[in-house]
């Protein structure tokens, strides 16, 4: 597998934002995990979606975000799966608008070349995921088990299975889902940006914290990404 990946997909990405969209990221970073890789963007807002943020109608913003950002993730996807022979099974997807960032994950069922399993256990890796149950406590949805990465200096990822209410699932089949999960970012967000306990295993600020659910498949993603 090419070993310079993550800049051929980092190129890739800007200039696909550029044909979609209009303009292009400047800041593309493309990590690879044992079965997941990250696409992070950071420093992204177009002059509308400003336009969209001052008048506050936040709920059109995600709106509109949710249906460009969902077009481009299947061109993405689809590229990491043909350059490196390797289908991505999961997709998740977040932004955080104050932030003008927005994150990609992709999980698969095979491991990827490149990564080095030496990056895979990290300090604190317990106390996060005791502060991640309590997360579940706090929202009313725990998850049965969490599983963690840390895929790099920066970017950790944490990967809950379970805790899906019945409405939640019945929500998403009737396409309804984005309503709960835009109330359940917004307290877990809240929740983890004030969470002291972290702030201090990571011994450094968490800059974006990015989250998405798939309640048919009763699974959630953490992303944090936290300054260097």
């Amino acid at each position: 597998m090419n070993s310079n990946l993550d800049q051929i997909l980092s190129a890739y990405i800007g200039k696909l934002y550029k044909e979609n969209i209009g303009k292009g990221p400047e800041n593309v970073y493309v990590t690879f995990g044992e079965r997941y890789y990250v696409v992070y963007i950071k420093n992204y807002i177009l002059p509308y979606e400003k336009m969209i943020q001052q008048d506050g109608d936040m709920e059109l913003l995600d709106r509109i975000i949710h249906i460009v950002t969902k077009n481009i993730n299947t061109q993405i996807v689809q590229y990491i799966d043909d350059i490196t022979g390797i289908s991505t099974e999961e997709t998740y997807s977040d932004w955080n608008i104050e932030n003008g960032s927005r994150v990609l994950v992709g999980i698969s069922k095979q491991s990827y070349e490149m990564c080095s399993t030496a990056d895979f256990d990290y300090k604190g890796e317990q106390m996060l995921h005791k502060e991640l149950i309590k997360l579940g406590k706090f929202a009313d949805s725990v998850p049965d088990t969490i599983d963690s990465f840390c895929l790099n200096s920066k970017i950790f990822i944490f990967e809950r299975s379970g805790g899906t209410t019945k409405m939640e699932k019945e929500m998403e089949l009737t396409g309804y889902g984005d309503i709960i999960k835009n109330t359940k970012k917004q307290i877990e967000k809240q929740y983890l940006s004030e969470n002291l306990c972290i702030k201090n295993v990571l011994d450094i600020k968490v800059i974006d914290i990015f989250i998405d659910w798939d309640f048919i498949n009763n699974k959630s993603i953490v992303v944090l990404v936290k300054s260097t």
